[in-house]
């Protein structure tokens, strides 16, 4: 959950424009032990059913986005690595959807930000990331 501090000014255009290229937030990441244990609450918490894509991870697609329920293992192959809160399922990750990952990637070099690639995806690690990964996609 998050708390907007001035929602007078989440409307603005000028104020939703960023140098990366973000367009729209494509997925956030839990991490769970047993992601199947989660699919009643997050299916009433989000209106949506669940699918199984891989057999043992959960997706609910949203109107915008989707929530992606992975196994500890699956996520550290996302998203390199993973810090997870104690045993419950912990939020690690999330997905921005950008036109142009080779403009991202020039970006974070001239920045001297610390990524990776991982398949088509640049990936900020959680452990400069605030303890969150952020990967960066073109949809």
């Amino acid at each position: 959950m998050c708390q907007q501090h001035h929602p007078e000014n989440f409307w603005i255009p000028a104020l939703q424009a960023h140098e990366n290229g973000a367009q729209a937030i494509g997925a956030v990441a839990l991490v769970a032990a047993e992601p199947e244990a989660q699919r009643p609450f997050l299916e009433a918490f989000a209106g949506a059913d669940a699918e199984s894509p891989a057999g043992r991870d959960l997706s609910l697609r949203l109107a915008r986005g989707r929530i992606d329920v992975l196994t500890p293992d699956d996520a550290a192959v996302l998203y390199g690595s993973v810090e997870t809160d104690g045993d419950g399922p912990s939020f690690v990750a999330f997905t921005i959807d950008v036109a142009d990952t080779a403009s991202v990637a020039r970006g974070f070099e001239a920045g001297e930000v610390a990524h990776q690639q991982i398949g088509t995806r640049l990936v900020v690690p959680a452990s400069v990331a605030h303890g969150v990964a952020i990967a960066f996609e073109a949809p």
